[in-house]
């Protein structure tokens, strides 16, 4: 491994956006856990695990009595790399010029040693005056878009760009291994969540069992069961739907039938066909799995109607979720307080906070997705 001090020297105008992609490029680096095993030893950063270390002015100058350049200049010798960001402030700075000038007059004027980073274009008018006409553009050089955010999958290819370029890997291998790292927190994240909404169910169901106060209870099943029900429901299937229409650029509607009765619960989905069939002048009613960003894809109803225009082509759910409702009604037909009151309002009453909860969530989302109580409610939506 080479024995410089620092992996990587950033230089950089000490100003705004220039400033903010410096320290993420730091940190970052600084966070990642490089895959050694692609890495040849000649290749790698003195750290056995981080590409480490960086020097960045702002973190690793200390206040002493050495001259400032002095530091900047020990530090610029000793570092293997030189990241450069190129802007047109940084171009026409006076200290980003000398930086530069004096890490070629210390590596053998290797400029295969120095890696632009340009924010948002790539114009050799950002690049400072003494690296121009040396064929830095014909590089594939990073790009990073100071109109996203830094966590944005497009700044993130910048990222491992930059990765890639320092450890000599390709990048393929380097960005495949975060695709995949990516997919396995993915999936993580929806077992969690999956097993979140159960404990807080299971949770509500025992608080049930416990709590004996009427208040106590009309609260918290008000206030936290139907969330917990809408919130999977909306991120685990609504969600996910509406981006495969969106990016499929699809002219179409979800229609999602929400229970009214303990028997809209408790029937079977094709039970309903016949009756939809006949009310809305249908062709046929297709089960069909949109290959969205779930690991299943998502599975819904289409509906057929060459004589019906307003539906043709539109999509049918029935927020089996909702079941839940039936449950809860039913275990708190076992409390005194509620024996009087009918499992169906409750179940209705659970319905229209559902509703206007998944409405909340979606936000601006919701135009493509409307809640129905009857199949008769399914008309064209502009």
């Amino acid at each position: 491994m080479n024995n410089r001090k620092y992996f990587a020297f950033i230089s950089y105008k000490r100003k705004g956006v220039d400033e903010k992609v410096a320290n993420w490029i730091d940190s970052k680096l600084e966070k990642y856990p490089y895959p050694k095993e692609y890495v040849s030893e000649e290749n790698r950063p003195e750290d056995d695990t981080m590409i480490r270390k960086i020097f960045i002015d702002t973190k690793e100058l200390p206040v002493t009595e050495e001259k400032f350049e002095d530091k900047i200049k020990e530090a610029i010798k000793n570092s293997r790399y030189l990241i450069l960001v190129c802007s047109d402030m940084s171009a026409e700075s006076v200290y980003v010029n000398s930086e530069v000038e004096y890490f070629l007059q210390t590596h053998n004027n290797e400029v295969d040693k120095i890696l632009p980073v340009f924010i948002d274009t790539v114009d050799e008018k950002n690049l400072p005056e003494v690296l121009r006409n040396k064929n830095i553009l014909n590089r594939n050089c990073p790009i990073y878009k100071s109109s996203l955010e830094t966590d944005n999958e497009v700044n993130l290819y910048c990222f491992y760009h930059i990765v890639a370029f320092l450890l000599k890997v390709d990048f393929n291998i380097i960005y495949d291994r975060y695709v995949a790292y990516a997919k396995k927190k993915r999936r993580q994240k929806i077992a969690l969540r999956g097993v979140l909404y159960t404990m807080i169910v299971a949770l509500i169901l025992m608080l049930i069992d416990i709590i004996y106060s009427q208040n106590q209870i009309v609260k918290l099943e008000k206030e936290i069961f139907p969330y917990s029900v809408v919130t999977g429901y909306v991120e685990n299937f609504l969600s996910p739907v509406i981006d495969y229409i969106k990016e499929n650029e699809l002219n179409t509607h979800i229609f999602v039938h929400m229970p009214t009765k303990s028997q809209d619960i408790d029937r079977n989905h094709a039970d309903r066909f016949d009756k939809i069939t006949d009310m809305l002048s249908l062709d046929s009613i297709s089960r069909e799995t949109l290959k969205t960003r779930m690991k299943r894809g998502s599975t819904l109803y289409k509906l057929y109607s060459k004589s019906n225009t307003n539906i043709h082509n539109t999509f049918l759910d029935f927020a089996s979720t909702t079941s839940t409702f039936l449950a809860i009604a039913n275990k708190k037909k076992e409390y005194s307080i509620y024996r009087k009151v009918e499992i169906d309002k409750m179940i209705q009453e659970y319905t229209d906070i559902f509703i206007h909860q998944a409405n909340g969530m979606l936000k601006e989302d919701s135009v493509y997705v409307t809640f129905v109580t009857s199949i008769g409610d399914i008309t064209k939506v502009n």
